[in-house]
């Protein structure tokens, strides 16, 4: 007989039998090395267990809806956790079979990508398939079962991650976080590897090559693991997005199957192929457990059930016919309708509106440059109250020909029935040549603004592009101002004004006494930046003989320095060499040679006389160069002829200093007057265009309605159709057989171990026995089936009746009939035909720089129209329009400015020509950089009468009106002549 299941204990257990080490020990000798999910089960459900009730195949991921994603792993659950990024990473949009680095796959971009996956264990599947892998391999597997122990359940998972060169520039992570069954964090990890570029985490440590986070969980627990990545050294982590393959059933190293993970914000290259994390999750279990040998005895007895009764209707139906007395109808009959029909009187033609519009700097100043915008404005006229609306070019590329998506509404009250008053128009205009180009300087280079935004200035077919507002930047001689007087050997440098450094007196510095030879003196200057660089001044071969400029503002100050003669140490004249300050000192950077500086070690330097400074040249032990007179130990020696050198410590004494060094400053009148590059100005151009437009309306339709009035007097038999339904209930009774098992049940306490491999399935499952065998009887209460038997019905019953009567017919005699004729009239809201049109234009711009809503504008038309969609009394129409814009206020005036060359905000001020003498405005060639020269009319400042240079202002401020139009349009195959439309309308 079969052995059945007896209670077991709940005592936890360590496991620690052989067969389990071996078994973990192949695991990890096996494992590859991506990241991998360990799993290290304690003992799950006890009892007689049942497969989990999941009809779902294993390993097929299953997208949501919503694309949330579950797999049925066997042994594992694994599923998505919330849709939701920080990184705005959007959603995939299905299941990809594989992914390739930098090859994107499909995404919903009005979704995001989860952050996290869920993973937790199947105790069901886990029981069920280890008793069936350990009973089948027993003979006599009838009679035996194996059950593991539910309270023991430990699960411990490795999460590892691996840096992989060449396959991403950031740094990787991983937050691995354990939570309750309500939802509640126990514990949290985190973990980085380094990528190709990124290699400081954010504790500010080196990241390592690879990471392992382990993690240990109960049965009630979810693991929760959520990926990361580092884009900077040194910052926070920021979140990246995992998704899932088709199918987790590939195996080995090369798999696709699995995770995918994607870290570039916003998607980036939607590759989702960044990174090594975990694929399908493997592990080894190990539980608790006890075996059975079962030897039962079998009992059967019937027991009757009661069910609920079967209720069932019939239906009668029977028929009755009743007279009814003499009755009267009137009947209003229409005979006919004169339909009205919305039409739409002023046709709407396109309105093509500037499509660029002045660009600000981030400080709100005026620049010369456009930038693709939307525009919309209002105009009010003899064509009604009309808005319009115009998208920037639905392609931003200058170089191609615009493509603008137009629109206008038009309202007007006042229309006759039949006339549509409120009319939309729907266009889209294709450009056959562009009207913008990127700005340009003179030289043709891009003009790009710190945002790197593209700006734009017109063009066209017709374009008068003119380089005006070069003035050439005049040189001056410096001037010596005053004379800078230094502090302790140190200058303050005033940060508007221009210095000049004098050459050193020869006569007054140099070498001094000092024992060594190779010295060097000079100055330490600071630039505005931070910079630090050293200029000799003079050497063992000589002294500076030239004076050195710093512009205004280049540099903050100017300290007296000594460079020692160090081993290596060769500086030249007429060089400049770059500093490093670290700690106390300052060293030359190209080799590390020590300085000895008045700021940095003001005991070593003593004031003579005024910009004169006494200088000891001791550097700290051993670092000095030893020479013929000197045997390298520190200090300040004279020179005794016939003897060795005397040291002496005392700098002040002047005679015997090691060196001096010193020069003079003086501040300087400017150097020159800043000129000003060339503009671009286009004041007119012009383009072909070929539109198409959609034309409809709304108004109210009024019809006309002819009706014959009918008073009939008559007599109506109706037909019956009686209707009753019968309810009956029918009792129902069932027999159950209950099967009853009594005998004994040998038990033998031991531990389960076995392997998850990457199906989630269970292998090489194995139980070692750990205590003696103990017999157990089982009694009649302890194990009973029931099975259920045929269904028996009893006696039916009625218990409710329902009758409902119908008219199935009617029989009418009529006795007498009076007619009469009249008419109405209907009135309601209608749609008017769908017109369309196609149109082969030309539009002329002119007076402003650059192109705006607000700039006057000329066109000519060639339209085609017809009705594309309802009815409509014209017919097809042929004509030609034109129309012109003029705006005689303009626009807001201010002041314009310009990106220099490192990309700053500078104004542009007015010019006027510079005459030769026989009155013609005079050239100058300019070489730019790149070795191109472009010839530009040359200009001077118009000034004020204080001397100071004006602004020049341009008219791209917020206000644009108000404007007049003026439009006429002839129809060829109409008989309705010139129509002429004109009115104010305002660009906003």
């Amino acid at each position: 007989m079969r052995s059945l299941t007896a209670p077991v204990s709940s005592a936890r257990s360590k496991v620690s039998s052989s067969p389990l080490k071996s078994i973990f020990t192949r695991f990890l000798e096996g494992t590859p090395k991506l990241a991998v999910l360990l799993l290290i089960a304690g003992s799950f459900s006890a009892g007689r267990p049942a497969i989990a009730q999941n009809t779902q195949p294993p390993n097929i991921p299953v997208r949501s809806e919503d694309g949330s994603v579950n797999v049925n792993n066997n042994a594992l659950d694994i599923r998505t956790g919330p849709l939701t990024n920080t990184s705005d990473i959007p959603l995939p949009s299905g299941l990809p079979a594989s992914t390739t680095n930098g090859v994107s796959i499909p995404v919903d971009r009005t979704r995001l990508a989860p952050n996290t996956i869920r993973i937790s264990p199947d105790l069901s599947y886990i029981q069920e398939n280890f008793n069936r892998l350990v009973t089948g391999q027993t003979p006599d597997s009838d009679n035996l079962q194996y059950t593991l122990q539910p309270d023991s359940v430990q699960i411990r998972t490795t999460f590892a991650l691996v840096y992989r060169r060449g396959n991403h520039r950031f740094g990787e992570g991983i937050q691995v976080r354990i939570l309750d069954a309500a939802g509640n964090e126990k514990s949290s990890q985190t973990a980085f590897v380094r990528g190709d570029v990124i290699t400081i985490g954010p504790d500010g440590q080196p990241l390592p090559n690879q990471q392992r986070v382990e993690a240990v969980y109960g049965i009630g627990d979810v693991v929760e693991l959520r990926v990361l990545n580092l884009r900077n050294d040194n910052t926070a982590a920021s979140e990246s997005a995992i998704y899932f393959t088709r199918d987790f059933k590939s195996t080995g190293p090369d798999s696709d199957g699995g995770f995918i993970v994607e870290d570039f914000r916003g998607g980036g290259d939607v590759d989702f192929d960044d990174g090594e994390y975990v694929q399908a999750p493997t592990g080894i279990g190990s539980a608790i457990a006890r075996e059975e040998r079962g030897n039962l005895t079998v009992e059967t007895r019937a027991v009757p059930v009661d069910l609920e009764p079967l209720v069932e209707q019939v239906v009668v139906e029977e028929q009755e016919i009743i007279e009814s007395d003499i009755q009267s109808d009137v009947q209003e009959i229409e005979l006919a309708r004169e339909r009205g029909q919305v039409e739409i009187t002023s046709f709407e033609p396109s309105i093509l509106l500037g499509h660029a519009t002045g660009v600000r700097a981030e400080n709100g100043d005026q620049l010369l440059y456009n930038r693709y915008s939307n525009a919309k404005e209002a105009r009010l006229g003899s064509d009604g109250v009309r808005i319009a609306g115009q998208l920037s070019p639905l392609i931003g590329n200058p170089s191609a020909p615009p493509t603008l998506l137009t629109g206008n509404l038009r309202f007007d009250p006042f229309v006759d029935d039949n006339e549509a008053g409120l009319v939309a128009r729907l266009g889209l205009t294709q450009f056959l040549t562009r009207t913008h180009r990127l700005a340009t300087d003179e030289f043709g280079n891009d003009i790009m603004g710190p945002d790197e935004a593209r700006l734009l200035e017109p063009t066209g077919l017709f374009s008068n592009r003119r380089l005006v507002g070069y003035v050439p930047t005049s040189t001056a001689d410096p001037v010596q101002d005053g004379q800078i007087t230094s502090s302790g050997g140190i200058f303050e440098l005033p940060d508007d004004r221009a210095v000049t450094i004098a050459p050193p007196d020869s006569q007054r510095v140099g070498r001094g006494r000092a024992a060594y030879t190779d010295n060097v003196g000079g100055l330490i200057i600071e630039q505005a930046d931070g910079a630090l660089t050293f200029v000799p001044q003079w050497t063992k071969d000589g002294y500076a003989q030239s004076p050195t400029s710093l512009a205004a503002g280049e540099a903050t100050r100017i300290i007296y320095a000594l460079v020692p003669q160090q081993a290596g140490q060769n500086l030249q004249l007429d060089q400049t060499y770059a500093v490093t300050a670290g700690g106390s000192e300052y060293r030359i950077a190209d080799g590390g040679f020590k300085i000895i500086s008045a700021d940095r070690q003001p005991q070593n330097f003593v004031e003579e006389t005024a910009e004169v400074y006494a200088v000891e040249d001791t550097v700290a032990a051993g670092q000095n160069a030893a020479n013929s007179l000197f045997n390298g130990i520190p200090g300040v020696y004279t020179e005794v002829p016939g003897g060795q050198p005397i040291a002496t410590f005392d700098v002040s004494n002047a005679a015997e200093a090691d060196a001096r060094v010193g020069n003079e400053l003086y501040t300087l009148s400017a150097f020159q007057e800043a000129g000003q590059p060339a503009y671009a100005r286009t004041t007119r151009a012009g383009g072909l265009y070929l539109s198409g437009g959609l034309t409809g309306g709304l108004g109210n339709q009024r019809d006309t309605v002819f009706l014959s009035r009918q008073t009939t007097e008559f007599a109506r038999d109706q037909l019956i159709n009686r209707r009753t339904v019968n309810t009956f209930s029918t009792p129902r009774t069932r027999t159950d057989t209950i099967r009853t098992e009594t005998g004994t049940v040998t038990q033998r306490e031991g531990t389960a171990a076995f392997i998850i491999n990457r199906l989630g399935e269970l292998e090489n499952a194995v139980f070692t026995p750990t205590g003696e065998p103990t017999t157990v009887v089982v009694g009649e209460g302890d194990r009973e089936t029931r099975t259920e038997g045929e269904e028996q019905l009893g006696v039916r019953e009625q218990i409710d009746s329902k009758t409902e009567d119908t008219v199935l017919s009617e029989t009418i005699d009529e006795i007498a009939r009076d007619e009469e004729s009249m008419t109405r009239e209907d009135s309601n809201a209608n749609l008017s035909a769908v017109s369309g049109e196609a149109v082969l234009g030309g539009a002329y711009n002119f007076g402003n720089t650059p192109w705006t809503t607000a700039a006057n504008t000329a066109r000519a038309e060639l339209f085609y129209r017809d009705t594309v969609f309802g009815r409509s009394r014209n017919g097809s129409e042929t004509g030609v329009r034109a129309e012109v814009v003029f705006h005689p206020f303009g626009e807001v005036k201010r002041d314009a400015y310009r990106y220099d060359e490192a990309g700053n905000v500078v104004p542009v001020y007015q010019t006027e020509p510079m005459l030769d003498a026989s009155g013609n405005q005079m050239v100058e060639t300019v070489n730019g950089e790149n070795g191109e020269s472009v010839d530009l009319a040359v200009n001077q400042f118009v000034v004020d009468e204080a001397g100071d240079r004006l602004p020049l202002r341009i008219g791209t401020g917020k206000a644009k009106g108000p404007g007049a139009y003026l439009r006429a349009e002839n129809v060829f195959n109409g008989s309705d002549g010139v129509e002429v439309e004109g009115g104010l309308q305002i660009s906003f």
